[in-house]
């Protein structure tokens, strides 16, 4: 099945043209102005189609973000000549097909099309439904993460080492392979090894194989990741932790591009370019000796620096979602949202695993969820501990109420309203979402679906604040 998400100003207005796409796809509807963050997600290739009656800067932002975020989507705009701005130069920017209306019958035809066109395309393109190492979206989200990944761009195809730094579950093997398949090597191995999980031992034989009989239990040749990673790239994770006679050996390796298997006499040519990791203060260790002077310089050409989750938050919603989505479809859950309280309880949250407990997190709450949207008791028992009370499910209590069967019954009782109308509903809704997010207007039109303009209307409208 492939889905079809369209983003329009009403489902009224594209109704229409949903009737022939109905027959084969099924369809999910935004409003204009919501922040394009939702994906839905088939056994088989998502297809977008945003629909637009005018080009605004904010239509060509979200255009540009879900490009960005979902490469290798097929995405078609359906213009709307008729209308004021007609700029179909900005969708072209963007889209692999434009539409104008009024929208032909063959509308599916085209969309089948881009769909045989983009199986053409390399399985790293498509490979957009679940979390992998090569997403791009999991690194580009926030700012910080932005100015790195241009760097990082600019460095990928030349041979240059390259140094990451940051806390543990940062996200630095996912960088490092990002740059591996961005580079000149990326038809090569990619071989990673973490250099503080084994013995000094088995870490040098690991590195650089070794000979029949060079120790006990030698009993055949062994190939090392150097040899292995010829003409590729060696992610040497935990950098820090290498001991200190073996930091003599990679010192030579780098200057000499040869390497010599434990128990031989022969130097081995390899080409190799190295990515090595770290959460340790290599400075520091140089200055307590613990780590050669000489190495940090050669390993440091080109630093990144990944900053924790917690300095990148705006980065959370859509890391949550891409999780969310995942674990999803791996257990066949319904679950396809994120409450308001659930996410402002994830955005208090420190996360000082970073993105791999976030990843962890989400899985554990998609397994206890047992609606369409994660509350915050599915989250795991520390975070409900540690979250204001405000944001946790009441807890139960023995006082009986009268039947509250209907909506208008509930008003009644709650909030004394004999006749409700629609405008008392919306300003029940929308005072509960300001008292939540603190008057906070993005979180709150964010939160209720709809565009801060809209929100700025309805405040006017019904008189609230």
């Amino acid at each position: 099945m492939n889905f079809v998400l369209v983003l329009a100003l009403s489902e009224l207005s594209i109704n229409p043209y949903l009737v022939h796409l109905k027959k084969k796809y099924t369809t999910a509807s935004l409003e204009a102005g919501d922040p394009v963050t939702t994906m839905v997600y088939g056994d088989d290739l998502p297809i977008s189609i945003l629909y637009f009656s005018s080009f605004s800067e904010d239509y060509s932002k979200n255009l540009k973000a879900l490009r960005s975020t979902y490469p290798g989507i097929p995405l078609i705009v359906i213009h709307d000549l008729d209308h004021r701005i007609k700029r179909r130069d900005i969708a072209e920017q963007f889209a692999d097909a434009v539409v104008e209306k009024p929208v032909p019958s063959f509308i599916v035809d085209i969309i089948d099309a881009q769909i045989r066109k983009s199986r053409n395309l390399s399985l790293k393109s498509l490979a957009v439904n679940r979390p992998t190492e090569h997403q791009e979206q999991y690194l580009q989200i926030s700012e910080k993460m932005q100015k790195l990944m241009r760097i990082a761009s600019k460095v990928a195809p030349t041979d240059a080492t390259i140094l990451l730094t940051g806390e543990s579950g940062t996200g630095k093997e996912v960088t490092a392979n990002w740059i591996h398949s961005e580079s000149l090597r990326k038809q090569k191995p990619f071989v990673a090894i973490n250099c503080g999980a084994i013995t000094e031992t088995i870490l040098e034989s690991e590195l650089f194989g070794h000979k029949r009989g060079s120790f006990t239990g030698a009993d055949r040749d062994k190939t090392g990741l150097f040899e292995a990673a010829d003409q590729g790239t060696l992610f040497l994770d935990e950098i820090g932790e290498m001991p200190f006679s073996l930091q003599v050996k990679l010192l030579r390796v780098i200057q000499e591009r040869k390497i010599r298997k434990v128990g031989d006499i022969e130097d081995i040519p390899v080409n190799v370019r190295i990515i090595a990791a770290t959460n340790k203060d290599l400075m520091r260790l140089v200055r307590e000796e613990r780590f050669r002077e000489d190495l940090y310089y050669r390993l440091n050409v080109v630093h990144l620096h990944l900053p924790p989750l917690r300095e990148r938050k705006e980065s959370l919603p859509g890391l949550v979602m891409t999780f969310l989505l995942h674990y999803a479809q791996k257990y066949k859950k319904s679950v396809q949202a994120v409450s308001p309280a659930c996410e402002n309880i994830l955005m208090q949250y420190a996360f000082p695993g970073n993105i791999r407990e976030l990843q962890n997190i989400i899985e554990y709450s998609v397994i206890m969820c047992e609606s369409q949207t994660l509350q915050p008791q599915d989250l795991p028992i520390e975070l409900q501990r540690d979250a204001p009370m405000n944001l946790l499910p009441a807890p139960a209590t023995v006082t009986e109420l009268p039947p509250l069967n209907t909506l208008h019954d509930f008003l009644s009782y709650v909030y004394h309203i004999s006749n409700p109308s629609i405008s008392d509903v919306e300003k029940i809704l929308i005072e509960e979402k300001l008292a939540m997010y603190q008057s906070n207007q993005k979180q709150v039109s964010d939160s209720l679906g709809i565009s801060r303009t809209s929100l700025w209307r309805k405040l006017k409208e019904l008189r609230i604040g």
